[in-house]
C-alpha cells in the first residue's frame, strides 16, 4: 500500500516541477512528500522491499528516492546505483542520481547520468537541470549547449532564455543577454529575477532610462528587487 503511495506522490511531484522547475529543490521534495505520505510506515515497508526482491530495479529505486528526499545523499546513490545495474536503460534511476550528485555539490559527477538520462528521454527540463551543473562548474560553453537544446525541445521556455542571457552576462556580451531576458519576459511577463537581471543588463549598456524603467515596475512586484536594481543605477 505504502509503495503504491509513494509512487503516486512521486509521480504527482514530478508533475509539478514540469509546471515550475525552480520548484525542484530537496527541501521542498522532502517538505511535499512527508506531507503524503505516513512518517513510521514508509521506511519499514521500502526497507522490505528491497529485503524481499534485491534482483528488483524498481524496489531500489524507490528506497533510493526516499534517502534522497530525507537528505540522505550518499544512501540514495548507492540505491540509484544499484537500479542501474540491474536495469541498465533506467531513465529514472539516471536522472535522479544527477539530481542526487548535482543537490549535494558533486557536479562534475553528475554529469554523465545526465547524459545517459538525455540519451534515453530527453525533455526540456532535464536539458535545463544539465545546464544549471554546467554552469556551477562554469562550463558555459556547455550550459548554453544544454540550454539551447531545452528551447529547441521548447521554445517558450522562459527560464532557459533568462539563463541563457546570465551566461552572456558572465561572458561579457551584455547585448546578448538583453535579447534572451526580452526573450524570456515574452512568457512569464512578470518574472522579478528577470526583470533585476534586465535592470542590471542595461545598466552595463549604459541604457540608464530603460534600467530606471525598470526599477519603476520592480517597486510593484517585488520592491527588495527593486532596491538592488537601485543600487546598481547609482553606481
Amino acid at each position: 500500500m505504502i509503495s503504491g503511495q509513494f509512487d503516486k506522490a512521486v509521480k504527482e511531484f514530478k508533475t509539478a516541477i514540469q509546471l515550475k522547475p525552480d520548484y525542484a529543490d530537496a527541501k521542498q521534495r522532502l517538505i511535499w512528500v512527508n506531507q503524503r505520505i505516513n512518517n513510521q510506515s514508509k521506511w519499514g515497508t521500502l526497507t522490505q522491499d528491497v529485503q524481499q526482491k534485491p534482483f528488483d530495479p524498481l524496489a531500489h529505486y524507490r528506497m533510493g528516492m526516499m534517502y534522497y528526499l530525507t537528505g540522505q545523499f550518499k544512501d540514495a546513490v548507492d540505491q540509484f546505483k544499484e537500479a542501474i545495474r540491474l536495469e541498465p536503460n533506467y531513465f529514472e534511476a539516471y536522472n535522479e542520481l544527477a539530481i542526487t550528485y548535482a543537490d549535494s555539490g558533486q557536479y562534475y559527477l553528475a554529469i554523465e547520468p545526465y547524459k545517459n538520462a538525455i540519451r534515453l528521454k530527453v525533455n526540456y527540463v532535464l536539458c535545463w537541470d544539465f545546464a544549471k551543473t554546467y554552469i556551477a562548474l562554469a562550463r558555459y560553453e556547455d550550459a548554453l549547449d544544454a540550454l539551447n537544446q531545452s528551447i529547441k525541445i521548447k521554445p517558450t521556455f522562459d527560464r532557459a532564455h533568462a539563463d541563457i542571457g546570465y551566461i552572456f552576462n558572465i561572458l561579457g556580451e551584455p547585448l546578448k543577454a538583453e535579447q534572451s531576458f526580452l526573450k524570456a519576459l515574452e512568457t512569464d511577463k512578470n518574472n522579478p529575477e528577470t526583470h533585476l537581471e534586465l535592470g542590471i543588463t542595461y545598466v552595463r549598456l549604459g541604457k540608464r532610462p530603460e534600467a530606471i524603467k525598470e526599477y519603476e515596475l520592480l517597486k510593484t512586484i517585488d520592491p527588495r528587487r527593486a532596491s538592488a536594481l537601485a543600487n546598481s543605477i547609482k553606481h
